[in-house]
């Protein structure tokens, strides 16, 4: 996620994603919910609540599940108001 030229820091916050990290023959993979990413850390929150903190360095594969919900509300469905009175 980091390499793309059009990353922003927290975009992929509240995402479902699958994370391989590790390396050599010690690899892991861990599937959740994105609760924190910056330059340092990414925090991993797992469908039983367990959290995970994991170096950016040790990252091999971050695996997009499903987008989620970001923290901006451009994809919220807003109801319109009510029509202005003619003005006189």
């Amino acid at each position: 996620l980091s390499g793309s030229s059009a990353y922003k820091p927290g975009h992929y916050v509240n995402a479902r994603v699958t994370v391989q990290y590790g390396g050599g023959a010690v690899g892991m993979s861990d599937t959740g919910t994105l609760t924190y990413l910056d330059g340092v850390w990414a925090e991993l929150t797992k469908d039983k609540g367990e959290r995970l903190l994991i170096p950016i360095g040790s990252i091999r594969h971050i695996k997009l599940l499903d987008q989620g919900r970001s923290g901006d509300d451009s994809g919220s469905l807003l109801r319109g108001s009510s029509p202005l009175p003619p003005a006189e």
